[in-house]
């Protein structure tokens, strides 16, 4: 009986220490594992474009213009007090969505309407 005794407290002492490296390699296992998972969602996010980053961001915006003349040598020009005349409305669109950019400008004159610019660059 009495080597049974301690044959059984070394196959208990090796039995433990056997557990405990088991453990610590899992743990440093699961440590590896965290990282390479924050190394990759690092990675992900500045790879990948977020819905934010293809919003647009677009601002319109333009101008009406009017003319007034007074033109004393015009004799009906002179008697009217003048000609207060439609010049031109312009209407502006610039911005971006996302890498692509975009500019474009149209007017409306009293004799034509023209694409002044139009413009998409990326």
């Amino acid at each position: 009986m009495k080597t049974s005794i301690p044959l059984l407290g070394l196959l208990l002492a090796s039995s433990t220490t056997a557990w405990a490296a088991t453990e610590t390699t899992k743990i440093e296992r699961l440590e590896q594992l965290e990282k390479q998972v924050a190394e990759l969602k690092k990675e992900v996010n500045t790879n990948t474009k977020t819905t934010t980053d293809l919003t647009p961001k677009i601002k319109v915006g333009g101008a009406v213009r009017f003319q007034y003349s007074y033109e004393d040598y015009d004799d009906d020009n002179k008697d009217r007090g003048g000609d207060f005349d439609f010049d031109v409305f312009r209407l502006d669109v610039n911005g971006s969505i996302g890498d692509v950019k975009l500019s474009a400008q149209y007017r409306w004159y009293q004799y034509m309407n023209v694409i002044h610019h139009a413009d998409v660059a990326y």
